[in-house]
């Protein structure tokens, strides 16, 4: 018997000794493959020190994406380290694999409870729409608005995202997969490992998409911005978004979202009664944008009023994008310069809140456990701060 040892570096990534193995290559392996997983699950459940595989016939060469799939599979497993120690017979037929973990026993019990209540909450967030476009938008947004890219590259597995707010892309990807776990919205995970970076795909009736939350919310981040230039996108824009090397099986051919109105939104995109909700990207003459709401369902778009939303910076720029609509989930609210007012259901304004310096515009809006977050400054770059607001 001989040891082997197989090992992902996590993002700045996983890139060591992973084989580029595809699961085609062994038809013999898929015909138990879900068997396979269930058992390791149960047995990295348990904490296990050694697995004894011995009956599965896995080859040494094939253990590790074998054995990695399944973690990414598997957010929860968030507890068990990136590298994997293994014995393997001459022939290099694998017989024990012994897996590493980072945290174990009380603490890892506490740790997963709180994992299942957060992941739970965000997912009863996104709930609030019935369709799963509208589900996606969601999450997508609550992570743009709620969590940070980690600079200092500390923070890659799903639970510490979580719990301090920020993480690299496989953090992203991976709590992102697990929200949809529990949305019932099928999934995968993908990696690039020539990008050194990773995101997720997902199944909308019958298709599959990428969608790469952690470049929706850059580096560059302002508070208050969800972007969705990677949100339902296609291999071909992709690829034209920069993407390369992605490792899957998977193809997104479907191209009808690659140029949807979201594309160009830069603020969190509302669902109310089950349609999502946005306003031109730019301004007509007069200053004045429509205002649509788009049904998932029925791919039907409704007028349902228009803004005065001037949108100029400081300097006299205009930022397109950026046109704040938001609900409390009984009334739909959008943003005009300063101020904030209510649309009614016959396309009618009342006006709720403006900034008494009239030179503060208003230029994203959150609302977030009964408070209104909104981002506000002279300048959206330069000085723009959020604040809670109130008003009767």
């Amino acid at each position: 018997m001989k040891k082997g040892l197989a090992m992902i570096l996590c993002l700045m990534l996983m890139m060591t000794s992973v084989p580029s193995v595809s699961y085609a290559a062994f038809e013999e392996f898929r015909e138990y493959k879900a068997e396979f997983e269930e058992y390791v699950i149960e047995q990295l459940m348990d904490e296990a020190k050694a697995i004894d595989i011995s009956s599965h016939r896995i080859s040494a060469d094939a253990i590790s994406q074998i054995y990695f799939d399944i973690l990414y599979k598997h957010p929860q497993l968030f507890y068990v380290d990136r590298r994997l120690e293994y014995t393997h017979t001459n022939d290099k037929r694998v017989i024990i694999i012994e897996p590493a973990y980072l945290y174990t026993g009380q603490e890892r019990r506490i740790m997963a409870e709180q994992y299942e209540m957060l992941i739970k909450d965000i997912a009863e967030y996104a709930s609030a729409a019935s369709t799963v476009i509208g589900q996606l938008m969601l999450v997508n947004d609550y992570f743009c608005v709620n969590f940070e890219f980690d600079t200092d590259d500390n923070i890659h597995d799903p639970y510490a995202l979580l719990m301090e707010k920020k993480g690299v892309c496989e953090a992203y990807a991976l709590a992102f997969g697990a929200v949809l776990n529990v949305l019932g919205i099928p999934n995968e995970y993908v990696l690039s490992k020539t990008m050194n970076h990773a995101w997720n795909m997902v199944q909308v009736d019958g298709e599959w998409y990428h969608i790469d939350v952690t470049w929706n919310d850059p580096v560059d981040d302002m508070p208050l911005r969800a972007r969705h230039d990677n949100f339902l996108c296609s291999d071909e824009v992709m690829k034209e978004n920069g993407y390369y090397g992605w490792e899957t099986d998977i193809v997104a051919g479907n191209t009808q979202y690659d140029d949807a109105f979201w594309v160009d939104i830069k603020t969190p995109i509302p669902v109310f009664r089950d349609h999502l909700i946005y306003a031109d990207t730019k301004p007509d003459k007069e200053g004045n944008r429509i205002i649509h709401a788009w049904n998932p369902a029925t791919g039907e778009t409704k007028d349902i009023g228009f803004s005065n939303i001037y949108g100029f910076d400081g300097n006299g720029k205009y930022n397109e994008g950026y046109s704040a609509i938001f609900t409390n989930g009984e009334n739909l609210y959008y943003v005009s310069a300063e101020s904030i007012f209510l649309l009614g259901e016959d396309g009618t304004s009342t006006l709720m809140y403006s900034n008494s310096d009239t030179s503060q515009m208003i230029w994203s809006a959150w609302v977030q456990n009964g408070d209104l977050l909104v981002l506000t400054g002279k300048d959206l770059k330069k000085d723009s701060k959020v604040k809670t607001l109130f008003w009767e």
